[in-house]
């Protein structure tokens, strides 16, 4: 559903609960003062599909909902041979100095929705800025899925 990537609703693989709480843990601690300053926090999704490796940062408020969070969207490709633990340092290093420079500019507003090409180092990144509710994305997706289940 999020990746820029066509592929079918029931491919890919989540990342690992483990990597996903332990990046979870560095964005809050990371950005605490910010966390406690504005009663937010960090939610990260993920899928491995076999030619893609997909994150999304999402800074949520903690207290309401209908708060639009700030998401960002990062994307690579991959092949059997790449080690995934590897590139995903790199994406998580990727939405740490996107939310550094968030964080910096109090009047940031750069959203862009539509998947926009980087290099870094050897690896080229596709990343996009969005005010998606991610949470919300995946309960409708999850709906998606539990309907064409049903219909099989």
């Amino acid at each position: 559903m999020f990746s820029r990537k066509e592929h079918d609703i029931n491919e890919g693989i989540d990342i690992p609960a483990e990597w996903q709480e332990e990046i979870v843990i560095i964005l809050n601690q990371t950005f605490e003062a910010e966390c406690v300053a504005q009663n937010k926090s960090f939610d990260l999704y993920g899928k491995i599909y076999n030619d893609e490796l997909l994150i999304v940062a999402s800074w949520v408020d903690n207290s309401d909902t209908s708060v639009l969070p700030v998401s960002c969207f990062l994307s690579v490709d991959i092949t059997k041979e790449t080690k995934t633990d590897k590139i995903l340092d790199v994406l998580v290093d990727l939405a740490g100095a996107f939310f550094d420079e968030y964080f910096s500019n109090k009047d940031w507003d750069d959203f862009e929705p539509n998947w926009q090409e980087t290099k870094h180092k050897k690896d080229v990144i596709y990343y996009k800025v969005t005010r998606e509710n991610v949470a919300l994305s995946l309960e409708a997706e999850n709906i998606l899925k539990e309907d064409i289940r049903k219909n099989q």
